[in-house]
């Protein structure tokens, strides 16, 4: 337990060694479930509060046009066991998005010449979300219960205003202070594990960034089409 504080202490003071360490020895398995496990209880705990303010955004959206009354309040029902498959559904969503996101830093990083296989870079995205997954989400969480926008200062999407699921403000919410963060630790670490220079590790991740940016507002923007018509 003593071990594992000092790499989630490392993982935010010092991400490259602590980072390239946890990559070297492929242990994932506790930061993983750590990972998954804040977001089962923040989802179950924050769900009722959090779909009555997605009821108050798809009002204000133009999804609202396609919903009555009564669909727009049952957005906002939410008790018992419903919580709990919140929270599951919320856990398998970023397993796979952990899993995902592995595949393509690792194919990237390959791709630039660094060493590996796929279970260190597993080791390094799970460590990794301890601040990409674990802090936005505890943030979100306060956020949300204290009636503060903190997301605001976080996200560049917080400062449009009235742009709701337009293409602008999909492409600016990839835009994010954790995200980027993640990224910089993910390279730093690499750097580490594959003795590669920093730069050219800060290249990859960036071009990766890019990459994830441009397929997940693109993905968004057609799902909002497509329900919106």
């Amino acid at each position: 337990m003593v071990q594992f504080i000092n790499t989630l202490k490392g993982v935010v003071i010092a991400p490259g060694p602590t980072l390239g360490r946890e990559m070297g020895q492929k242990r994932w398995i506790t930061a993983f479930l750590l990972v998954v496990l804040t977001v089962f209880i923040i989802t179950a705990v924050t769900a009722p509060a959090r779909l009555e303010a997605g009821r108050e955004w798809v009002k204000d959206s133009p999804i609202a046009d396609y919903l009555d009354e009564e669909q727009l309040g049952e957005i906002q029902r939410m008790s018992g066991i419903r919580l709990v498959w919140a929270g599951l559904w919320a856990v398998f969503i970023t397993t796979l998005g952990l899993i995902i996101s592995t595949f393509f830093i690792y194919v990237f990083f390959g791709i630039a010449g660094a060493e590996g296989t796929y279970v260190n870079y597993f080791s390094l995205v799970s460590h990794a979300a301890l601040i990409g997954t674990v802090f936005p989400a505890l943030l979100g969480t306060v956020s949300l219960m204290g009636g503060v926008h903190l997301i605001r200062f976080t996200n560049l999407a917080g400062w449009l205003q009235g742009a709701h699921g337009s293409l602008s403000q999909i492409a600016l919410s990839q835009v994010d202070l954790f995200t980027l963060w993640t990224l910089v630790a993910v390279a730093l670490g690499v750097a580490h594990f594959a003795r590669m220079s920093v730069r050219r590790a800060l290249t990859v991740a960036a071009l990766y960034f890019v990459f994830s940016a441009a397929v997940k507002s693109a993905f968004a923007y057609i799902a909002i089409r497509i329900i919106t018509g």
